[in-house]
């Protein structure tokens, strides 16, 4: 069998042009698999909980669509309501925070620096650190001051 010499050109220039274009493919690929595969998860993840949330499988008392969050927040953006629960989630989250600092930095300090210290301590840190955060919620809820406490208590 005789094949032209075009032929075979031609069928090289093709095979060329397809090698080049998957290898174009490919360096695209590879530089944006991340954001790729971010935002396919991040879909994936929305979608699944949207159709549990919508479908009844599962009752709302349990469980939210997202779709349902973005209008209630849209409503309590709306008639601001949502204000006063964000003053009161900062101030929690400043309060916190700053006794986190104040108390836990000196602290942790102390406990490198004095091997004794560390020795009396660390049983109670290692139990502390140990025991779920959502345990200790009722015990910290009697510290809270009274605004913040009703607020908690009417949301």
């Amino acid at each position: 069998m005789v094949r032209s010499i075009e032929a075979v050109t031609l069928k090289g220039d093709e095979r060329g042009a397809r090698a080049t274009t998957n290898a174009r493919l490919r360096r695209i690929y590879s530089a944006y698999q991340r954001p790729l595969f971010s935002v396919l998860s991040l879909t994936t993840f929305f979608s699944v909980w949207e159709w549990f949330g919508t479908s009844g499988m599962i009752k709302p008392l349990f469980i939210s669509s997202p779709s349902a969050i973005v209008r209630a927040g849209v409503r309590m953006f709306a008639d601001g309501s949502i204000w006063n629960d964000l003053y009161v989630s900062g101030t929690e989250f400043v309060v916190g925070f700053a006794l986190a600092i104040a108390i836990g930095i000196p602290l942790g300090m102390a406990l490198g620096w004095y091997r004794r210290f560390n020795y009396a301590l660390d049983p109670f840190v290692s139990a502390l650190n140990a025991t779920s955060r959502v345990a200790l919620m009722p015990d910290t809820d009697q510290y809270r001051p009274s605004s913040i406490r009703m607020s908690l208590t009417l949301s």
